[in-house]
């Protein structure tokens, strides 16, 4: 039996060693238990010399995620969806797959508790000591340690300590500290007088210098969502982003109650950085005027985030994305939701109706009636702007047009009806 000791409930890295190790040495799962300890170590295995092996980006986002879980069987799936993969690498996109369903089921719980800690938290000024800030929160998961650096970006000017019964962190300005949980439960919080010695003692343990930024008390959605986007601005998910310009965001109000999906950026929007700027965005605001809906009051994203493209001369022409590119993106498309949390949303295009539905369907199997999505909002399927604009038929582009915006109606009807 092999007993694999990690360093922390997170501890992503020592859990990715010691299943490395372990894999190379192809230890069945069932033969390690895996525990939380002062160090992290594992019993020795017999791994072959100069071996090794890889596995695909996506694993390691889910897993990377997915370790913060606070389910105990977390450790012992990843190593076993690890084990399958390395005979089967592409079964990490086969969403059929009990296992694979479990552990993404699993990351977008712990996103959703990260976003959830940085709309909610709220910081409360403690004159003692050191005019320090600080805030209760209590998460499902293990996210602190994951999410600290983003109340490092946002609440850089203060002192600042996070409390939680498991672990609690601490920013003096200049570094970013943990230490053990305190007791406590709800918006409580302990006696200041505690702090100085919590903080104290959090200095002697892990440290990290990080950049302070902006100063703001209390969290709040425009913040998670700037934050975001910053990071989104950075994303090799997938390769896409060599060739592109920018990562096209998406836009709009962040207490929207619809949201509009579309494919991916094209030739223009990847200039100015902005989603459905060019011809087909044109058409699609001509569209909402007619149907009696305010862009500025919406929400507009894409499915995919860099525009691809195939070079013909000078000129970039649109290429659609693939499956595996969708697939990299939607993590992206996942969290505005949770953050923008629309209870309508419209797809434009098939590609789009994938990022929202989940699954590959058709334009005319999906159009013209509501979908119920995963986090209980609705919805609907029409058409991508662009396809109205190849259309060569002057006839035909009419009744089409005619027909999208009919679409555009029905949605803000629905959108009117909200209580």
């Amino acid at each position: 039996m092999h007993i694999v000791t990690l360093a922390a409930e997170d501890d992503f890295e020592g859990w990715r060693a010691a299943a490395r190790a372990l894999a190379l040495a192809q230890v069945p799962p069932e033969e390690i238990g895996w525990q939380i300890g002062e160090a992290a170590s594992f019993g020795e295995a017999d791994t072959p010399a100069g071996t090794g092996f890889s596995v695909p980006r996506r694993f390691v986002d889910i897993a990377r995620t997915a370790i913060c879980h606070s389910d105990p069987e977390r450790f012992a799936l990843l190593y076993a969806l690890l084990l399958r993969l390395r005979g089967q690498p592409r079964l990490i996109d086969d969403h059929a797959d009990p296992l694979v369903q479990q552990l993404e089921r699993m990351a977008r719980d712990v996103r959703r508790d990260m976003h959830g800690m940085r709309t909610r938290l709220r910081f409360r000024e403690a004159e003692q000591p050191e005019h320090r800030h600080i805030a209760r929160f209590e998460p499902n998961h293990h996210i602190l340690r994951a999410n600290a650096d983003f109340f490092v970006r946002h609440f850089g000017a203060m002192r600042w300590s996070i409390l939680t019964r498991r672990l609690c962190t601490h920013w003096d300005g200049k570094a970013l500290s943990f230490s053990p949980g305190t007791a406590g439960n709800g918006s409580d919080l302990p006696d200041t007088a505690l702090i100085p010695g919590l903080a104290a003692d959090a200095q002697a343990g892990e440290t990290s210098m990080v950049e302070a930024s902006r100063a703001e008390i209390g969290g709040n959605i425009e913040m998670a969502w700037e934050a975001l986007r910053e990071e989104a601005a950075a994303c090799t998910r997938c390769p896409l982003y060599k060739n592109a310009t920018q990562t096209v965001f998406g836009e709009g109000r962040v207490d929207a109650t619809l949201m509009f999906v579309g494919e991916q950026p094209g030739d223009q929007e990847d200039l100015a950085g902005r989603p459905f700027v060019g011809p087909a965005g044109q058409l699609l605001d001509r569209a909402l005027g007619e149907a009696g809906i305010d862009r500025t009051r919406t929400y507009v994203t894409n499915a995919v985030k860099h525009f691809k493209f195939e070079l013909r001369g000078r000129r970039r022409l649109h290429a659609k994305p693939n499956g595996v590119e969708i697939e990299a993106c939607r993590w992206w498309y996942e969290q505005e939701r949770m953050l923008i949390r629309p209870p309508v949303t419209m797809a434009l295009g098939a590609t789009a109706a994938r990022a929202m539905l989940g699954k590959v369907v058709t334009i005319s199997a999906s159009r013209g009636r509501p979908h119920r999505l995963e986090d209980g909002g609705e919805g609907w399927v029409t058409v991508h702007p662009s396809y109205l604009l190849r259309i060569t038929d002057r006839a035909e582009a009419d009744r089409e047009y005619a027909r999208f915006v009919q679409d555009l109606k029905r949605v803000g009807d629905r959108i009117a009806a909200l209580p």
